[in-house]
């Protein structure tokens, strides 16, 4: 849309659709913001995400399928910073794009020993998609550690050691 006041208005409008109850018109709203070219755009998503908003699972998601090398760090740079609740969305985000600095921050993220279940799964997950080797030695620690007590933590380790390559 090249008519300014016109894009103005679907900005707005799919902007107001980022608060709403349903998960998948928050997701499909993020997809098409992040699809729209400028900065302004892309920056209001990521104070979203930095803030932890409700959609941030959302906008990682829409900003990691419409990303590039930039998104990538500035969503390294915010995963240094955030929460474990939130970290999980931008790694997924990282994953997806592949970044692979982002090895080291979801390994340490890994050994908090306060970290729950869903999460580290969805940290290993995230490794896992970046195909980084160096990942390897630690979900193969967490493969061993998490056996019988953690079934969901165990199944995502076996999953990403198959992607990485790594014997089990």
């Amino acid at each position: 849309v090249r008519t300014p006041w016109l894009r103005c208005r679907i900005v707005t409008a799919t902007r107001k659709l980022l608060h709403s109850a349903d998960h998948l018109t928050r997701r499909r709203a993020a997809r098409a913001l992040a699809e729209i070219p400028g900065h302004a755009i892309t920056d209001g998503l990521f104070t979203l995400v930095e803030h932890g908003h409700e959609a941030s699972p959302a906008v990682c998601d829409a900003l990691a399928a419409a990303g590039d090398a930039q998104t990538a760090a500035r969503l390294l740079e915010l995963l240094e910073r955030r929460t474990i609740q939130c970290s999980t969305a931008i790694a997924g985000a990282l994953g997806g794009l592949h970044h692979e600095p982002a090895t080291p921050i979801l390994s340490r993220l890994l050994d908090n020993p306060g970290v729950a279940e869903p999460d580290a799964a969805a940290l290993v997950r995230a490794l896992g998609r970046l195909d980084d080797r160096a990942a390897g030695p630690t979900v193969l620690r967490l493969l061993r550690a998490s056996s019988a007590t953690a079934p969901l933590l165990h199944r995502a380790c076996a999953e990403a050691l198959a992607t990485l390559g790594t014997p089990s």
